[in-house]
């Protein structure tokens, strides 16, 4: 999550810059790949709960 806030919080503050260099769809993909991430491990972890419940 501190990753996915971190990039927020760059890209609001430096939103001008990004329109600037036209840099949109490199930050969209790399807010894609980090929430991606987070599924990811979410996934794993609900996965080794129900496995430890059972």
């Amino acid at each position: 999550m501190g990753k996915m806030t971190h990039l927020l919080d760059e890209n609001i503050s430096g939103n001008d810059l990004i329109k600037i260099y036209n840099a949109q769809a490199s930050e969209q993909n790399k807010f894609f790949n980090i929430i991606n991430t987070i599924r990811q491990q979410r996934f794993k972890v609900d996965m080794a709960v129900v496995l430890i419940l059972r």
